[in-house]
């Protein structure tokens, strides 16, 4: 479950495997595993600095707690918007509230995590895919593939296909809701801004997200695949919990999911955490200052990348920015 509490944040590489599983056809000529496609934990050291950042993470809970779409102002002559998105293909998600849409509208370019198009997929596909020789059964050992490849069946993912990818790409399979249509919140802004010739940029590559998870130390990723197995039909009632959250636009409600599960999950879940949310945090308020310079922009990243002091929030407005709740 552990990787189940990131979808909202950072499930661009859930979305990549999405997009790659419902626009397969698209890469159906190309070579190689393409078409068949789809630190080691150091102890009290680790815990405890993860421990001090989650501590400084919830001292701020009263701050940046509600609201999903924040006007920025004081960068550059006109204000821009940033707007916390949950990266599922929902039709209760992907419908834009008209404030959303209006801003959206009105804006100048569209800033994602990510560029989604076709060409940052290709590349960063074969990072999923096993390249040693060996194979998802050979690293997660008889009884655990076997419990992996029913389910992943149960996905449209035949055997033959499981067998090729890295434990860490199945645990992010399994932990992400069913694709639906296969256009998730993020996809539909890329293609509303493609559609109105809008710059579309990318606060990082699809190579850095999938970083966070394919440098874990093989033992990780099998303890992830574990875990996602072993809770996997607890899976709908947090996906519902979480979008619930994300509806009502309460940001805390999204950081108490997600600190529930991560006391369930120890000191694995917490190092993700950190990587996954709080070192990206810092990463993309530096690299969003060209585009609230130029102003007008509207950008959009995971909800919880908002929130607590170290959220995206609490970092600009640390820079001097104003920041005001608009939705």
């Amino acid at each position: 479950m552990v990787s189940q509490c990131f979808n909202v944040t950072i499930p661009m590489i859930t979305t990549l495997l999405y997009l790659l599983l419902v626009t397969q056809s698209a890469f159906s000529q190309a070579p190689g595993p393409l078409n068949t496609m789809l630190e080691v934990d150091n102890a009290v050291v680790a815990r405890e600095n993860d421990r001090q950042v989650t501590l400084q993470h919830n001292a701020v809970r009263p701050q940046f707690t509600h609201g999903l779409l924040w006007r920025i102002s004081g960068a550059g002559d006109k204000p821009s918007y940033l707007f916390g998105t949950m990266h599922v293909d929902d039709p209760r998600v992907t419908q834009l509230p008209d404030v959303v849409a209006n801003a959206f509208e009105q804006s100048d370019s569209l800033t994602l995590e990510a560029k989604l198009d076709l060409a940052s997929l290709a590349a960063v596909a074969t990072k999923m895919i096993l390249d040693d020789g060996r194979s998802l059964s050979d690293i997660l050992g008889a009884d655990l593939f076997a419990a992996t490849r029913a389910l992943l069946q149960q996905r449209g993912i035949p055997g033959p296909v499981a067998l090729k990818f890295k434990p860490w790409a199945v645990s992010v399979l399994l932990s992400a809701p069913k694709a639906q249509s296969g256009m998730f919140l993020d996809r539909v802004l890329h293609e509303k801004a493609r559609l109105q010739d809008k710059p579309i940029h990318g606060l990082e590559t699809l190579e850095e997200q999938v970083a966070v998870f394919d440098e874990l130390s093989m033992a990780d990723q099998v303890s992830l695949v574990a875990e996602s197995v072993a809770q996997y039909e607890q899976l709908q009632n947090l996906i519902e919990e979480i979008t619930q959250a994300y509806l009502q636009r309460d940001l805390a409600a999204l950081i108490a999911v997600t600190d529930r599960y991560l006391d369930q999950n120890g000191g694995l879940a917490n190092r993700i955490k950190k990587r996954l949310i709080f070192q990206r945090n810092i990463n993309m308020v530096d690299r969003i200052y060209p585009r609230l310079r130029e102003g007008n922009a509207f950008v959009a990243v995971g909800a919880l990348h908002l929130p607590g002091a170290n959220g995206m929030l609490a970092l600009l407005r640390n820079k001097g920015l104003g920041i005001e709740v608009v939705y």
